[in-house]
């Protein structure tokens, strides 16, 4: 049992989950923190008030707690801990100038070491690049005009690309890793690996190509602003504003993209064409599948999936079954038939629960996934 904890004779009240990506290291909690424990009561591991430090991190995920529980009466306190350290900021950093960007860590610097040093727990490696990820995504929605974005998008995408491409269990490790309820800002680093997942599995095993995909992903939706992403990557009814909103978003994104120095061809390209759609159905410019490029292909697949499966306030998110059902049978035409059936293919094999795949096959038989 780790030092800080004690027994808890009762629960208090229902509990809600929260991801350990979700808490940042060195921040004052405002909130009670408890572990998961089968058969028991939680257990209380850091009481509000308390430090939360990087030790406390590392330790939680020696001991393989990748999901922590608080009390539900306190989920307003952890909502306003979680819009306070949206950022990856702190109490003692606010009243810093905005365009001040935090120091790289380490750690950050040191990503590719730390993620492919196979002598570390695969488990350990996938989640530190989730990490990584995460905090890189922050820097660049925050502001693309931080200093070493550039550099930092490259060894992320490459550094994802090199592990899967060494490792391909590593696969499996981030799915499980990905169940978890991110919060939105963490929607491209999923889709760049979805993406490279999905490149390693047609075939793409260059690490510069896998890299190239994977920095096309990341940034992908610099330009959003969040608004009706819903409704577009589930296939609900738009209004004509709406599609101005999103012709508005891509432009944007490139305009940003170009104007801090992204702007290498594939990464302009999937930003400008993310939201198209093979059968034509798609926009801004409503291109067919053989007008878009096989990496935007690619990712508008993973883009979807992730989107799909991600909670948004009006709609619960779809299982990784329903999404990928959803996309191969009710939204048939819209992507890249191959690229779909490949996607299915590795979800499948990194699926903890073998019956998706015959579930899928007996619903439809005689077609081949």
């Amino acid at each position: 049992m780790l030092a800080e904890e004690r027994s808890v004779s009762a629960t208090p009240e229902p509990f809600f989950e929260i991801a350990l990506l979700e808490l940042q290291p060195d921040t004052t909690l405002t909130f009670d923190l408890y572990l998961r424990h089968p058969g028991r009561d939680p257990v209380l591991f850091r009481t509000q008030e308390l430090t939360f430090t990087s030790a406390h991190r590392e330790r939680l995920l020696q001991a393989g707690s990748t999901v922590l529980l608080a009390p539900i009466e306190q989920r307003g306190d952890y909502e306003r801990y979680r819009e306070q350290h949206a950022s990856g900021g702190s109490p003692d950093r606010a009243e810093r100038p905005v365009s001040e960007p935090p120091a790289d860590s380490l750690a950050d610097r040191e990503i590719d070491l730390r993620v492919l040093d196979r002598s570390r727990p695969l488990v350990h490696r996938c989640l530190e690049l989730i990490y990584a990820s995460d905090r890189l995504l922050r820097a660049v929605l925050a502001d693309l005009s931080r200093p070493r974005v550039k550099e930092r998008v490259h060894q992320v995408a490459d550094t994802t690309a090199r592990l899967l491409l060494r490792e391909p269990e590593a696969y499996v490790r981030i799915v499980e890793a990905l169940q978890i309820d991110f919060e939105t800002y963490s929607h491209s680093s999923h889709t760049a690996l979805y993406s490279i997942a999905l490149a390693r599995r047609s075939g793409i095993d260059s690490p510069h190509d896998l890299t190239a995909i994977g920095r096309a992903a990341l940034l992908h939706d610099v330009g959003d602003s969040g608004v009706h992403a819903e409704r577009w990557h589930t296939g609900s009814s738009f209004r004509g504003s709406d599609w101005q909103q999103v012709e508005a978003h891509v432009e944007r994104g490139a305009a940003l993209l170009r104007q801090h120095g992204l702007d290498d061809p594939l990464t302009i390209e999937v930003c400008l064409t993310h939201h198209e759609r093979c059968d034509g159905s798609g926009h801004p410019r409503g291109l067919t599948e053989a007008q878009i490029a096989p990496a935007a292909r690619i990712v508008m697949i993973a883009d979807v999936f992730d989107a799909m499966t991600s909670a948004y306030p009006a709609r619960a998110p779809l299982s990784g079954f329903q999404a990928l059902w959803k996309m191969k049978y009710e939204m048939a035409g819209q992507f890249d038939g191959r690229l779909v059936d490949r996607f299915v293919g590795a979800m499948l094999d990194a699926s903890p629960e073998p019956p998706v795949a015959a579930k899928m096959s007996a619903a439809h038989p005689g077609r081949v996934l």
